[in-house]
């Protein structure tokens, strides 16, 4: 709200369950990287899960509302 723009133009990056659901709770897709202590956490709410940021291409992000399977 702050930088004035709609919850479907935001992605937040997470890497816990709490981040994830606050970012869910604020209407946000999220990608999830876990670190090695929140590695066996419930990440299903997350759009995409990844094992390194390395690996997240913009470009081939999926559109709002879709969902992707976790990615390596």
């Amino acid at each position: 709200k702050q930088l004035g723009l709609s919850a479907e133009n935001c992605l937040a990056f997470e890497d816990s369950t709490n981040g994830l659901v606050s970012a869910r709770k604020a209407g946000l897709q999220c990608v999830v990287v876990p670190t090695e202590m929140t590695a066996g956490m419930d990440f299903s709410a997350a759009t995409l899960r990844l094992t390194s940021i390395e690996y997240f291409d913009l470009t081939n992000f999926p559109i709002p509302g879709t969902k992707i399977s976790p990615g390596e």
